[in-house]
């Protein structure tokens, strides 16, 4: 089964018009599986991230706390499993525009960022109230 298959015909033409709007694409399906094992096996210091999809801008927690002792059973080659997030869906690697690490939880970004940075270079962004690791930028 593939995980597209969730979805409508349409969603899948709308959501993929959206993507073709972007100018910049940073990150693929291995990339994306490799910073959410990451999170996954580091819930212990990341304690808020959120995934937000660039096709209407939707908000999709990761629940850390629902996380088993085996977080490969819910990152995917392609996604990453609604068993762990507030969403209704599976949340396909191809539609995430950004996650986002709020600062607001007392959360280490600067460790979180050295974590992550260790699977590989990203593109990132960081203000006074959060870190973000951007998937496509305009």
């Amino acid at each position: 089964m593939s995980i597209f298959e969730c979805f409508t015909e349409e969603a899948i033409i709308q959501m993929d018009k959206n993507i073709s709007e972007f100018n910049y694409s940073y990150m693929c399906n291995s990339k994306w599986k490799k910073v959410f094992l990451a999170i996954l096996k580091n819930k212990n210091i990341i304690n808020d991230c959120l995934i937000v999809d660039c096709t209407n801008g939707t908000i999709n927690k990761i629940l850390l706390e629902k996380i088993s002792d085996t977080p490969e059973k819910y990152v995917h080659h392609d996604y990453i499993s609604q068993e762990i997030t507030q969403g209704e869906y599976p949340t396909p690697y191809k539609y995430i525009e950004y996650i986002e690490f709020s600062k607001k939880y007392n959360q280490d970004v600067v460790q979180i960022k050295n974590i992550l940075s260790k699977i590989g270079l990203f593109e990132w962004e960081e203000n006074n109230i959060t870190l973000k690791l951007i998937g496509y930028r305009k």
